[in-house]
Parts: structure tokens; C-alpha cells; sequence
């Protein structure tokens, strides 16, 4: 077989298999947690995070990576193209360890040159990013990741839902930090009826940014 061929088939096996996740063998189902990294001018410290990201990657090999929020930071204008290269940054590691990620977006995500919107396309375009096959609301980073048996591929057995906290201004009030608005509570709502109806009774695990009581 033609190597390039070899090399294709090899990478569609291993990202077909990072989209399904499961228990292991032992009954546990690992995540590791990276939020407030804030990617952005400053090399060095970049490097820094990102050889963090990967001795810890190294060190626990999780089922699951969660970016929950504020990945990226800047306080200046940016050129066109600077998110993506932060994006490649912080997004770099997991994709090294062919490790599955989440990424929940923050208040700091959009303060460069794309949109809340393009950022979750951007993101589908990482053959390891969840967001690329989970269901959810369209063009947003509200979906619902399921993860199954350790001995049964198809029993669910959990639930775990990202959810966009927003940037700044909840509902009426223009001021403070965002929130997970009222779309996204209707949407959660429905979806964890569906499920419940379809008996689909399992263990739920919110991923957020911004957290609940920041805003009461």
C-alpha cells in the first residue's frame, strides 16, 4: 500500500476513535482542566503554558481535555489571523497527545479578531475538538458530550454539557459579567427532558466558564 495512504488511514483510525468516549476498565473516566491560560503576547509565557499543558498531558493521560474559557487574552488591537495562532498554541498538546478536548468559551475568547461564532467554527476544524460531532445548538459552544460503558460501547452512562457563559452583560443588565442565557437554559431544558423521557437516566456534569454565583 502506498505509504501516504498508510498514513491517511491510520490518522481516520485514530480520530474516529477519540470521538467515542468511555470508562476504562477500572471505572474511571479522567479530565483535566485548563482554564484562564491566556495565550497571547508574551512568548515566553506562552511556552511556559504550553510545556505545562504537556507534562501534565504526560503525566495523568486523561480521557478528556476541558478548556474552560479565557484561553486567549489581549488588550491591544490585533491583525487579522492572531486568534488562529493562539488557537494552534493552546490547542497544540492535546493534538500532539491525540488527546480529545473540549472548549468552553470564556469572557476574554472574542476580545481579538473573531467572533464567539467563528471561534466554534474555527474550533470544528480540530479533528480533536468535541465540538466537531456532538449535538448542540448550531455555531455556538452549547453542546453535549456523551460518554459511555466501559464494557459497552453504546450503554450511556454520562452526560457532559459546555455551555457558553458569555463575555459581559446578562439579559437585561448591560453591566458585569455574562451568563448562560435564557436560549441556553430553554435549550438544556428540552434536551435533558428528551433524554429523560428516552430513559436515558444518567450522571450530568456541567462545564462552564464564568461561574453561577459571579453573577448573583
Amino acid at each position: 500500500m502506498n505509504p501516504i495512504c498508510k498514513l491517511f488511514l491510520l490518522t481516520t483510525a485514530v480520530i474516529s476513535s477519540v470521538q467515542t468516549l468511555q470508562f476504562n476498565s477500572s471505572g474511571y473516566f479522567t479530565i483535566v482542566q485548563f482554564t484562564d491560560i491566556h495565550v497571547g503576547p508574551d512568548e515566553t509565557k506562552n511556552s511556559l503554558t504550553q510545556e505545562l499543558q504537556r507534562n501534565i498531558l504526560s503525566w495523568i493521560n486523561p480521557d478528556l481535555v476541558v478548556i474552560s474559557g479565557d484561553a486567549v487574552r489581549t488588550s491591544d488591537p490585533v491583525a487579522p489571523g492572531w486568534f488562529e495562532d493562539q488557537w494552534d498554541k493552546f490547542t497544540a498538546p492535546m493534538v500532539e497527545a491525540q488527546i480529545p478536548y473540549a472548549y468552553a468559551l470564556g469572557n476574554h475568547d472574542d476580545e481579538g479578531d473573531l467572533t464567539r461564532r467563528q471561534i466554534v467554527r474555527l474550533d470544528q476544524t480540530n479533528p480533536y475538538s468535541l465540538r466537531n460531532k456532538s449535538e448542540g445548538i448550531p455555531d455556538t459552544a452549547n453542546f453535549r458530550i456523551p460518554v459511555y460503558a466501559s464494557q459497552n460501547g453504546s450503554q450511556l452512562v454520562a452526560h457532559l454539557w459546555v455551555l457558553d457563559s458569555g463575555s459581559y452583560g446578562c439579559g437585561d443588565l448591560l453591566t458585569g459579567y455574562g451568563c448562560i442565557e435564557s436560549d441556553v437554559v430553554d435549550w438544556y431544558n428540552e434536551e435533558s427532558l428528551n433524554l429523560k423521557l428516552n430513559m436515558e437516566l444518567m450522571s450530568t456534569t456541567l462545564l462552564i466558564s464564568i461561574s453561577l454565583f459571579q453573577n448573583i
